[in-house]
């Protein structure tokens, strides 16, 4: 009867392939995660920016009815 013995070198490489897998995952992850809230970092921005222009032009509407009713 023969010994099927596994291969030295082949548990070696499944750990090899299994951190791989692991490190690749990890930094996908942290990518994924910084891009995400990237994307809303900018979405909030957009949002601020567009209430800056609404406010400042409802001031500026304000600001023209008044100085229209004065007289000097």
């Amino acid at each position: 009867p023969t010994s099927h013995a596994p291969h030295p070198t082949e548990g070696t490489t499944t750990v090899k392939t299994v951190i791989v897998l692991v490190v690749i995952w990890a930094v996908l992850s942290i990518v994924g995660f910084a891009l995400k809230g990237l994307l809303w970092l900018g979405i909030i921005g957009i949002v601020l920016l567009l209430g800056t222009i609404v406010f400042g032009a409802v001031r500026r509407s304000g600001n023209k009815a008044r100085n229209a009713g004065r007289t000097n």
